[in-house]
């Protein structure tokens, strides 16, 4: 987990051809037009022979249709325009605004017979090694139309216009309505290539979707989405794999990639896409595939939908034609479509009460005296403390990218001596202990050791991912010598193992554990061998990788079960398919930076709360203060980055915790030394950790209802304010406003430096106003800037909220009058943060290494110039 640097003497070398391709592109775009200019005016003048009509892209020999599918949903064809659409129902015929539509006139299904391998590239990234979707097919015909009282079906041909006597694939598309899922329509298309064609080896490799979209139409969803909220405009693969590091952040990520090639990711990398969103006009599509798709929204009328296979790996016995399934939820407000969605991804539990009424989680680590030094020191500041969460608890490693969990899930005695005593202590505040786990086992266990080697038995029993050969597939994480297998999840002896043996075994029983950070499930290679040691049983990496995270979900919360305590114990997972919401108990942002940017630090977690929530992630938090720092150098020594923590970012990421997360939790970090700032670093970051967790505290009256809507309807406790009030224009496409339920609005502070931010607050009903906490005061709807020092956040909440919740008023009000006074007393005040400080002769060499980084670009491109 982090940015790895190795191999350095070869740094210089792998610069190069990234950097000359964008020196010579302005030369090559001029040369390219020259060249275009030059071949048009060749092209010779047309003559008078006659010429064959153009062959239209669509044909129809089945006839008009319109129907109610089910209690809500119209379907009508046209053949005279060649266009489908869903409509609701309205006595008996279609009216009203359009479900879902195809573009008129043109193709809605069509077919790529090409080439496709997926090749993982560094660290849990994943690209594309070959997306060549060949010959694609641009005529569809609709031949025959069948309807029962829940379904109708459509078939024809797929074909080449160039070669119209001849049609590679057959394709059925089915509508049909479930009574379980009564606001969906399900869409199923099945690519079926003819004999002869597909017995020349020719198979679908991509399976396209076009359907009907408006300029002004936005769309939000799609999992987390770290950068963006609107999605219009983008093309956005769906695809399971590592954030990144940076994410566009420069000139961090351009390092990360020169050191490891996608360690830096893009904007869309996400350890949770999921194919789903709503738009602006009242419209949500959610695709039931697990492959690999792209979401290309870059028309302004038009969205296509890919969904790509390698089509010569799949197992014809299982997976025999390409089908993309998809489904469309009818409702009439953002907030209904959220909630209707969630019928089909799954409701999340709700929490127990520890989890979030007993205030702070902390992230500890460094071994018995370290955690239970810390665990004083903020006790005796008055933080209320739900759990100790400790991450190093089954022992640690070292190598060359630092300290590192060791990945054999067993209480580790030798690091933490005085376990059991250490539990007793903690426990007489109410404080439980959490742990962490991951589906990964490390292969760096002694056989000396005295702890079971559970890669040793995994592999024995056939229980990890394998190669081609057979063997386990080894994978890295971070450096090239720490290496892991992964649990066969696909297999559920493997599963039931796990389940069984390493989570309620050795992590409920034997270390008591009250939960734990579920890690990882993005590393799954498409080149993989999983599910049985037969052929017949065994299964596809390409349709199981996305669906990986859901699998590593269900298997917590099977344990859980197995052990009867699914109430009592809270996992937090980082991956996140498109039905996890129905296994998980929490999820969380993953590793941010910390930064305060929208690329990958404070800005993006909160980025990521808004569109999960859109997409059935009802409950989650972030690392407050984030997680990936950055103290690296490269080119052996002359170039050096410090992306270090500091005390502003740390007390901003608590503030937005304390009002959006369902778990207050903290982590040291993946480098923590003596210049990042911890909770614990000063007395000024103690109080003003201690008086945030106490808030989220005093919201657990309102926090505990929302959990209970978001199990009984889905809604996500922290949402964007649309869900709210979706007719606000304004609020609509705002990025830096979020609400907690529908009686608290925020506005966090983004950036550093900042003691006035500007706020929007809509309208209400009902003679209700907003009244501005700390200071009680009342605020008019519509924009104005207000204060916002540290300590005292935009934070809003309506007037009513007194009535509605009075326990959570008395206390908030309370923690008010507690925070303003130590706010402006000083007692926020972050001390004079420590300076990195370098020798001189570290310094020349840092100076030395910049100049000498710009210039080889340079010096490159004048050699081969050079007739010499």
């Amino acid at each position: 987990r982090g940015w790895v640097g190795e191999r350095y003497a070869s740094a210089a070398a792998r610069l190069l051809p990234t950097m000359l391709p964008r020196l010579l592109q302005p030369s090559l775009l001029l040369f390219l037009v020259a060249r275009s200019s030059s071949s048009a005016s060749d092209v010779s003048a047309p003559t008078d022979e006659p010429r064959s009509p153009p062959v239209p892209p669509i044909a129809s020999t089945a006839g008009p249709f319109a129907k109610c599918v089910g209690p809500h949903f119209h379907v009508a064809w046209d053949p005279a325009e060649f266009h489908l659409v869903v409509t609701p129902c309205s006595s008996g015929s279609g009216g009203g605004r359009r479900i879902w539509s195809s573009t008129k006139g043109k193709p809605f299904v069509a077919a790529g017979f090409g080439e496709f391998e997926m090749q993982e590239v560094g660290l849990g990234s994943f690209r594309p090694a070959k997306d060549d979707p060949g010959p694609r097919t641009d005529f569809q015909s609709v031949d025959m139309i069948s309807a029962d009282a829940i379904s109708v079906t459509l078939g024809g041909a797929l074909q080449f216009r160039a070669s119209p006597g001849s049609a590679p694939a057959n394709y059925t598309l089915k509508l049909s309505w479930d009574e379980s899922l009564e606001h969906h329509l399900t869409f199923d298309i099945e690519i079926r290539e003819r004999s002869e064609f597909a017995g020349g080896g020719h198979r679908a490799s991509h399976a396209y979707l076009r359907y009907e979209t408006e300029a002004s139409e936005a769309f939000f969803g799609f999992g987390e989405q770290y950068s963006v909220w609107n999605v219009k405009g983008k093309r956005l693969p769906i695809l399971t794999q590592e954030q990144g590091i940076g994410r566009g952040l420069q000139p961090l990520s351009f390092l990360a990639d020169f050191v490891e090639k996608a360690s830096a990711g893009e904007w869309h990398t996400s350890y949770s896409s999921i194919p789903h969103y709503v738009t602006s006009k009242n419209r949500s599509l959610y695709l039931r595939n697990y492959l690999y798709s792209i979401f290309d929204l870059t028309d302004d009328d038009a969205v296509e939908v890919a969904v790509i296979r390698n089509p010569q790996s799949i197992k014809p016995r299982t997976h025999p034609f390409l089908t993309i399934s998809w489904g469309v939820v009818l409702g009439d407000s953002p907030k209904e479509l959220v909630s209707r969605y969630t019928k089909y991804a799954g409701r999340m539990p709700a929490l127990p009460s520890w989890a979030i009424c007993g205030g702070a989680v902390l992230g500890l680590e460094g071994g018995t005296d370290e955690v239970l030094s810390v665990y004083r020191q903020m006790r005796d500041v008055g933080t209320p403390m739900a759990a100790l969460w400790i991450q190093d608890w089954s022992g640690y490693v070292k190598d060359d990218f630092g300290t590192r969990v060791l990945w054999n899930w067993e209480l580790n005695t030798d690091h933490y001596p005085g376990w059991d005593a250490m539990l007793d202590e903690i426990q007489q505040t109410a404080t439980r202990v959490m742990t962490y786990v991951n589906p990964y086992l490390t292969d760096r266990v002694n056989d000396s050791s005295p702890m079971r080697n559970l890669f040793k038995e995994a592999a024995e029993r056939g229980f990890l991912v394998r190669n081609s050969s057979g063997q386990p597939y080894v994978q890295r994480c971070g450096s090239r010598t720490f290496t892991f297998g992964t649990i066969d999840l696909a297999n559920p002896e493997a599963a039931e193992w796990y389940a069984t043996e390493v989570l309620g075994k050795n992590m409920l029983q034997n270390s008591n554990a009250s939960g734990w950070m579920a890690d990882f499930g993005e590393y799954l290679p498409f080149d993989s061998v999983i599910g049985g040691r037969d052929h017949e049983s065994q299964v596809d990496p390409q349709y199981f990788h996305n669906r990986f995270p859901e699998e590593w979900t269900k298997l917590n919360s099977l344990a859980l079960a197995r052990q009867n305590r699914q109430d009592d114990v809270v996992f937090f997972s980082r991956a996140i398919s498109t039905r996890s919401p129905k296994y998980g108990s929490l999820f969380w942002a993953g590793d941010q930076l910390v930064t305060w940017d929208r690329y990958d630090g404070l800005h993006s977690a909160l980025l990521a709360t808004l569109s999960g929530g859109i997409s059935g992630i009802a409950l989650t938090h972030s690392d407050i203060g984030g997680y990936t720092m950055i103290e690296r150098c490269i080119l052996f020594g002359y170039v050096c980055m410090f992306i270090t923590r500091k005390c502003e970012l740390l007390m901003r990421w608590a503030e937005m915790s304390a009002f959006t997360d369902a778990m207050f939790r903290t982590h040291l970090g993946s480098g923590p030394g003596p210049f990042e700032a911890q909770i614990y670093s000063s007395a000024a970051s103690k109080t003003h950790f201690a008086n945030f967790a106490q808030v989220h505290k005093a919201l657990c009256e309102y926090r505990t209802e929302l959990v209970r809507e978001a199990a009984d309807s889905g809604l996500p406790i922290a949402r964007h304010p649309m869900l709210e009030f979706p007719d606000d224009q304004q609020l609509q496409t705002s990025d830096a406003q979020v609400m907690l339920g529908s009686e608290i609005m925020m506005a966090p502070v983004l950036s550093p430096g900042t003691s006035r931010i500007r706020v929007y607050l809509p309208a209400l009903g009902d003679n209700e106003t907003w009244v501005r906490w700390p200071g009680l005061d009342e605020y008019q709807p519509g924009g104005s800037e207000v204060d916002a020092p540290i300590g005292e956040p935009a934070v809003f909440f309506r007037s009513g909220f007194k009535e509605r919740y009075p326990n959570a008023y008395a206390e908030l009000r309370e923690q008010a009058s507690l925070v303003r006074e130590t706010s402006r007393n000083g007692g926020f005040v972050c001390p004079k943060e420590v300076d990195y400080r370098m020798g001189v002769v570290e310094l020349v060499k840092v100076l030395f290494g910049t100049v000498l980084v710009a210039l080889l670009p340079y010096a490159y491109y004048a050699k081969v110039r050079s007739p010499h």
